[in-house]
């Protein structure tokens, strides 16, 4: 029985200690993004999406990204992966009554109403359309507040 609680509590800071890392990297990659360069931004979101892989967040940026460089397919591939992780923490909440990332109901439809139709809007013809950089920024500021 100790062992187990020794495992548990370890795997508990570990889980702890990659969030924290998570974090550092997307608030660096934010103020890079924030200041336009991009350059500096895109490897942080990465990596903060490497460390955290539950988080919606780091994908939505990237999403947010790709578009502001003329990178339509890889910003639909990481809006589809930020709506895939609201979809998989809303099913481990259901499950454990526990959030990952965004932790309110409200928030959760915003962002889940906002990934589908910026995925509507990048898929269209016209993929670089100032309502998918909308709905990416409105997205951006649903998890902000």
């Amino acid at each position: 029985m100790l062992l187990l609680v020794c495992i548990t509590t370890s795997v508990g800071a570990v889980d702890e200690q990659a969030r924290q890392r998570a974090n550092s990297f997307y608030q660096k990659a934010r103020k890079a993004f924030n200041e336009g360069d991009y350059a500096t931004a895109e490897p942080l979101f990465l990596a903060a999406a490497r460390w955290a892989p539950e988080y919606p967040e780091p994908h939505y940026a990237l999403a947010q990204l790709m578009s502001k460089t003329s990178r339509p397919e890889e910003a639909e591939k990481h809006m589809s992966l930020a709506a895939l992780r609201i979809q998989q923490n809303e099913a481990a909440a259901g499950a454990t009554g526990t959030h990952a990332g965004v932790d309110d109901p409200a928030k959760t439809m915003a962002l889940t109403e906002l990934v589908e139709n910026t995925l509507a809007s990048l898929k269209q013809p016209n993929s670089q359309s100032r309502r998918a950089t909308v709905n990416v920024r409105a997205a951006l500021l649903v998890i902000a507040n």
